[in-house]
């Protein structure tokens, strides 16, 4: 995920928004932040389904990095 300058933007993004939350060497996903923050389920995201809420979330990531 952290793979490039969006890449590590979206991690510092979810992790400001307390979507991932580090404990020790492990990120942890808080499902519930995923939802309400992102707009996506961890079943959606395994499926590669992205609502409109989502694609909006990660296009404010991108736009940050030009």
């Amino acid at each position: 995920m952290s793979k490039g300058e969006v890449g590590e933007a979206l991690r510092k993004k979810l992790l400001d928004d307390k979507v991932l939350v580090v404990d020790g060497p492990m990120y942890f996903l808080d499902p519930k932040a995923l939802g309400s923050m992102v707009g996506l389920s961890f079943q959606d995201a395994y499926l590669k389904k992205y609502g409109p809420q989502t694609l909006e979330y990660v296009q404010a990531v991108i736009e940050t990095t030009k």
